[in-house]
């Protein structure tokens, strides 16, 4: 892992520092992996096309990418539902 400036950053001291917020936070259960779940799943939610994302995190297979990293949340869901059924439009 590197900063933006290109400089190593050891995979130890990030954990550290992540499950530190995470104790401030009052979160039970994180960790660095889950920043991963997040950033693939906002790429795929933002359009950007899943080839990109699965160059981005680095994986061979795509399936990984989609399978495992994106997550729907309920308003997406919600919102696509009252899109297509006009939810709030005259019928």
């Amino acid at each position: 892992m590197v900063d933006i400036d290109g400089n190593h950053i050891h995979r130890a001291a990030l954990n550290a520092r992540v499950r530190s917020v995470a104790i401030k936070l009052d979160i039970k259960y994180f960790h660095f992996h889950c920043l991963r779940h997040t950033f693939v799943s906002t790429l795929i939610e933002n359009d950007i096309n899943p080839s990109v994302v699965k160059e981005l995190v680095r994986y061979g297979d795509i399936k990984t990418t989609l399978d495992i990293y994106t997550h729907v949340k309920k308003e997406n869901k919600r919102e696509v539902l009252d899109k297509v059924f006009g939810r709030g439009k005259e019928r």
